[in-house]
């Protein structure tokens, strides 16, 4: 008996003593890389910090608002306590709330936790303009921060940038929620572009945009406008309630989009002219007045899309523009599942093609359409027009 009890008070401290490490080791902060080198208060200056950091430190904010506009030149880190609690507010008439000018072999800034809000003032560029945050060239991972509210864009990315935006929000701005141009190369993944007065995402020159995982919602603008000779992946995204194209490709833009959703557009769900080009995969496009338009010299291949709840014409095919349009569901609208006009040349192939007041698919063109499989019902017409 006398043994048996030592055993179970021997087992009862063990179990005290395990509970007591666990709680010390509970309480204890998670690690978020590297230790603090300068760590301020509110009311210190953090441009100051910066300018005085060398290569390489980690300047911390805890909760609290700074009221500056910083500029950053060498690779640094700059860590909030969370976007909801560490706030950076521009104080400078027309400059950015934050500009990062570091040369790329210099190495990499990382920002992250901190909402950048308020940059005021109207856009004496090359000064900056009074964005939440201008990536002039520079090398930079933003994670977890919000900029919202500034007079021009959320984000300006320009010149030979490489930026990486991960699990963040560029929200209500008086201007566009993203801009890369020149030569940047961007990544978005996890992040919300919402409510922006202008375009989601405006992408222009030779720059190249990566979109995973993300949101872009409520532009009053377009979702996403690519042109010059830019480029867009997408994958496993969301465009909505955009006022005009969910998605605009134009000049000689391209696009590669996969497992996207494309809704609530004013206009078009994707529109592409002059010589730009789109494929589309596994995509879903609804409640938009036309779900694709294709025109001029544009090319576009469609492959086992859902294009359903369209209000006017499912895909529209024009000019001399080329389709390929392959293994789809295009269904329910007031116009034509698939319409083809002037000299367009549209291959059609094993679809389904249901539910149109007016047509399955209406061809005027002087090209006519080919392809094989295909399966109508339900419609005011199922072909009309030269076929």
């Amino acid at each position: 008996m006398v043994r048996a009890s030592r055993i179970r008070n021997a087992a009862r401290w063990s179990a005290v003593v395990l509970s007591a490490l666990l709680l010390v080791s509970c309480a204890r902060p998670a690690e978020r890389g590297p230790a603090c080198t300068i760590t301020l208060r509110p009311g210190e200056s953090l441009q100051a910090a910066i300018d005085h950091a060398p290569p390489g430190a980690v300047i911390c904010l805890p909760a609290g608002t700074w009221a500056e506009s910083i500029r950053v030149t060498v690779p640094i880190t700059l860590r909030g306590a969370g976007a909801e609690r560490t706030t950076v507010r521009g104080a400078q008439v027309a400059r950015p709330v934050v500009w990062i000018a570091v040369p790329e072999p210099s190495g990499t800034v990382i920002v992250s936790g901190i909402t950048f809000t308020g940059a005021t003032g109207s856009c004496p560029e090359p000064a900056g303009c009074a964005h939440g945050l201008l990536v002039d060239g520079a090398q930079v991972e933003v994670v977890g921060c919000v900029f919202s509210e500034n007079r021009a864009n959320g984000v300006h990315i320009r010149n030979a940038a490489r930026v990486t935006i991960t699990a963040s929000t560029i929200a209500d701005n008086t201007a566009h929620g993203v801009v890369v141009l020149d030569e940047a190369q961007v990544t978005l993944r996890t992040t919300t572009i919402r409510g922006n007065d202008r375009n989601g995402l405006l992408v222009s020159d030779v720059a190249r945009v990566e979109v995973h995982g993300s949101a872009v919602s409520a532009s009053e603008g377009h979702g996403v406008w690519l042109r010059g000779a830019s480029r867009l992946v997408a994958a496993d995204s969301t465009f909505t309630e955009s006022g005009g194209h969910g998605l605009f490709l134009s000049d000689g833009a391209s696009a590669e989009i996969s497992g996207c959703t494309i809704a609530a557009a004013g206009r078009a769900g994707v529109w592409i002219e002059h010589s730009a080009h789109a494929e589309l995969t596994l995509c879903t496009i609804t409640d938009t007045w036309d779900g694709v338009e294709i025109r001029d010299a544009a090319r576009a291949r469609i492959a086992a899309c859902t294009i359903s709840g369209i209000r006017w014409d499912g895909v529209t095919v024009r000019g001399a523009a080329r389709a390929e349009i392959v293994g789809s569901t295009i269904s329910r609208g007031r116009g034509s599942g698939i319409h083809v006009s002037g000299a367009a040349r549209a291959q059609i192939s094993h679809n389904r093609i249901d539910s149109w007041t007016a047509h399955g698919i209406l061809s005027l063109s002087r090209v006519e359409p080919w392809g094989e499989g295909n399966r109508m019902w339900g419609n005011g017409v199922d072909l009309s027009g030269n076929l």
